[in-house]
């Protein structure tokens, strides 16, 4: 018996996906061989919303992700919650409503991990929320285009440095 596939669910996450840097400004010669790749910060939200496909918009996020068409950059931090929320209770329960086995969360799980860009915290922004504030550290150490994120305390920031502090509705615009 094979093991359960991804394939159909947010796309192929095995496939080796492009990775590109921006830490260091490409030259105008390499513009025309470097796509234009947005760099991203994903709230949790919006990983475990792509898993369950309650929102349209953040699955299509999360299949840009595996087909290599956004870099999402974390930190240990960001990343621990993304795996903490894929294996809590309620993302159990509400996989197993919408037939999801805990196998496949697992594998999504596994796969997120392999796709994002580990990057170290940079400064962090202050939140209504003190949790949220891990995001921030993300998107200034990851020099990150967009925070994109269904949370009110997080969206209030407008802006964090560079990035700009999206729904998954406004990102998916914004990219198509």
């Amino acid at each position: 018996m094979s093991p359960p596939s991804l394939e159909g669910l947010v796309g192929n996450p095995r496939s080796p996906t492009p990775r590109v840097s921006y830490r260091t400004p490409p030259s105008p010669c390499d513009l025309a061989r470097v796509p234009a790749v947005p760099r991203v910060v994903l709230d949790s939200n919006v990983v475990v919303d792509g898993l369950l496909r309650r929102r349209n918009a953040s699955s299509h996020i999360m299949r840009s992700l595996f087909e290599g068409k956004l870099v999402a950059v974390v930190t240990l931090e960001v990343l621990a919650e993304y795996q903490m929320a894929l294996r809590s209770r309620s993302v159990r329960e509400a996989a197993d409503r919408v037939g999801l086995s805990q196998e496949i969360i697992s594998l999504y799980a596994e796969a997120v991990g392999e796709v994002v860009e580990l990057v170290d915290a940079g400064i962090r922004f202050r939140c209504a929320d003190p949790d949220d504030e891990k995001f921030t550290a993300a998107s200034t150490g990851g020099h990150a285009d967009f925070i994109v994120t269904a949370d009110a305390a997080l969206l209030d920031l407008g802006d964090v440095l560079e990035a700009r502090v999206v729904t998954p509705d406004q990102f998916v615009e914004t990219i198509e």
